[in-house]
């Protein structure tokens, strides 16, 4: 009967197949677990994380750039009523009655009520398209419209003619008195419907 022939100091230790590091073993798993200098799950929520900072940052810088413009218009809208009213005021025929032809200027009694009620409108309207990008071409135009409707308010006021009544004669400035209500009026206006196309559809 053959012996195997065993090494001097002892046995030979046996070795199980779940420590020979194969696939499946427990000390294959060790290694890749520890071993293994790349994690494809930690890698993987990396990549997610920078992904949304980098959404993050998209989104504020956005912000900013919306918070910008719509700050400039909103400037750009309240320095032309105001500019106008100031030009209306100033330079627009005066009202001319009596015997003595005492002059009254008239327009700059009213044109800043006017201004104030057109104020109001713009800011509301403003406010109502203020926080997103998407607004934006909404608030450059009501802006635009404002700044269009004082301008023509403000030529209408300096070059219509004056009416004339009465044998004194009594100097009428219609456009003076007028033009400015329709400005306020208009820029009123102007603001609901910017603020109705900044609501988003309801659904169904």
């Amino acid at each position: 009967m053959w012996k195997v022939p065993l090494p001097r100091g002892g046995a030979a230790p046996i070795r199980s197949p779940a420590d020979d590091g194969r696939p499946g073993s427990s000390e294959g798993k060790d290694r890749r677990n520890t071993g293994c200098p790349q994690r494809p799950g930690l890698l993987t929520s990396r990549g997610e994380t920078l992904a949304g900072k980098a959404v993050m940052s998209e989104q504020a810088e956005s912000t900013q750039s919306a918070d910008g413009s719509w700050m400039l218009w909103a400037t750009i809208g309240l320095a032309a009523i105001w500019i106008c009213v100031l030009l209306i005021s100033v330079f627009s025929p005066d009202l001319v009655s009596g015997s003595e032809q005492e002059h009254l200027p008239l327009a700059a009694f009213f044109a800043w009520l006017w201004g104030l009620i057109a104020t109001g409108g713009f800011l509301w309207g403003m406010a109502k398209l203020r926080g997103t990008v998407e607004r934006q071409p909404i608030w450059i135009g009501l802006g635009t419209a404002v700044v269009v409707i004082w301008v023509i308010a403000t030529a209408l006021s300096l070059w219509l003619p004056v009416q004339e009544t009465g044998s004194d004669p009594t100097r009428l400035p219609v456009g003076a008195l007028i033009a400015p209500l329709g400005a306020a009026a208009l820029t009123a206006i102007a603001s609901v419907v910017a603020g109705l196309f900044s609501q988003r559809p309801q659904p169904l």
